[in-house]
């Protein structure tokens, strides 16, 4: 690790995303290898490798194909919030803009991940970022930063929320028209109204966002 060149890092990197494409073992090893870059490396990568890994480290924590393990998700997400804390005392005006911008915009595709773990997190993760080190946020990116990406997770979660919410209301008519009109040939379909729906799901993360 210490002793590669940023050229040398740019390789890694891209072995590293090419592997979140990959089966299970690759992507778990690949995100293993992601973890111990932010924990050791960061101080051996240039910007452009940084950019890289922020986009590396956002695939993994959009990832699908360890749906058993949303822990790697999350995980990678917190990775996200380490490269938050480094950049954000280490860089200053363009490169700290570009850095900044290449991880709230991580974070900003997350907000409408199906999980609702995932989403949130990611969520809670953008906003405390802000809020402890949005003074390191250069003030020209700001303007910028609430057109794509604040109002962009405004307009994306209520829009999510919304869908959600007819689907679920399209569900349980169609539920009720079965019980109320059973075929002869099947037993009445009953109505469960869980406490777990996506549409639930939906209104406690739009709950997040308005928060």
């Amino acid at each position: 690790g210490p002793a590669l060149r940023p050229a040398a890092w740019r390789v890694v990197l891209s072995v590293l995303h090419k592997a979140v494409e990959g089966a299970k073992a690759e992507i778990t090893q690949g995100f293993r290898i992601a973890q111990q870059t932010c924990s050791d490396f960061l101080g051996q990568i240039d910007e452009g490798g940084l950019r890289h890994l922020i986009v590396v480290v956002g695939c993994y924590a959009k990832q699908s194909t360890l749906e058993e393990k949303v822990n790697v998700n999350l995980s990678a997400i917190q990775l996200l919030w380490t490269l938050t804390d480094y950049c954000s005392l280490k860089y200053t005006g363009a490169t700290a803009t570009s850095l900044w911008r290449a991880l709230l915009l991580e974070l900003r595709d997350l907000s409408r991940d199906s999980r609702p773990e995932v989403r949130n997190s990611a969520m809670k993760t953008l906003f405390s970022a802000l809020g402890s080190r949005g003074r390191a946020v250069p003030a020209e990116y700001w303007p910028t930063c609430v057109w794509e990406v604040l109002l962009q997770i405004w307009d994306g979660v209520q829009e999510e929320t919304q869908k959600a919410e007819v689907l679920e209301r399209q569900g349980s008519k169609g539920g009720l028209e079965g019980a109320l009109r059973p075929d002869k040939a099947r037993p009445a379909l009953m109505v469960h109204h869980s406490r777990d729906t996506p549409a639930k799901q939906w209104d406690e993360t739009w709950c997040t966002v308005v928060d």
